[in-house]
């Protein structure tokens, strides 16, 4: 209770201080992988039949070193999100659609926890959408400045997995996601600007 009670103080005061989204730096990055060892899958092959599908929650990026210790962001599409189970350190006061995240000062990239999604049969997709607060924001270790984060979301169903990155503002070296070439993909993306990003 008692922490719950501060990453909510935390994330209040963070609004209060966040830097204006329209001509701020977004130096976090979060991304919606298949994968626990790669932010950056962030699409595969459908279910045929319906039914749940463990998906990644990746704290991905964040330039200059700054650790992540807050963030709240819905999450929805028609790939439903049904579950949330934080990892790595970080907790959750929210639901899978309304992340409330929290960690003492976390490096990314981090693994921040398993996001459950039902597929309906045939795939879908999954995006961070704003918060019940219309909130998409990382709070800043230390500063504790809240920024619009960019992201990557995830798709199943063939398309481009949904994104918001400001292409000419990458301080994280998030790029947007290559075209699938198939419904499904096996290997990792060799856009040199997202191996940066990983290891960042």
């Amino acid at each position: 209770m008692r922490f719950r009670s501060t990453l909510l103080w935390v994330l209040v005061a963070a609004v209060a201080s966040s830097a204006d989204p329209a001509s701020a730096n977004r130096p976090f990055g979060w991304t919606i992988s298949a994968s626990p060892t790669d932010p950056l899958v962030n699409w595969a092959s459908p279910r045929i039949t319906p039914g749940p599908v463990d998906l990644y929650l990746w704290y991905a990026c964040s330039s200059w070193w700054i650790q992540a210790n807050a963030a709240e962001m819905g999450v929805a599409g028609t790939l439903t999100p049904v579950g949330f189970t934080p990892l790595n350190g970080f907790v959750s006061i929210g639901t899978a659609t309304e992340l409330l995240l929290g960690h003492a000062c976390a490096y990314a990239p981090m693994l921040a926890g398993i996001l459950t999604v039902q597929d309906p049969g045939g795939g879908g997709t999954v995006s961070f959408v704003p918060s019940s607060n219309n909130r998409i924001i990382t709070v800043a270790c230390g500063s504790g400045m809240g920024y619009t984060h960019e992201w990557i979301g995830f798709a199943s169903d063939g398309s481009l997995p949904p994104y918001d990155i400001v292409s000419t503002d990458v301080p994280c070296l998030l790029t947007g996601p290559d075209p699938p070439t198939s419904a499904g993909r096996s290997v990792e993306s060799s856009s040199w600007g997202r191996v940066k990003a990983i290891y960042r």
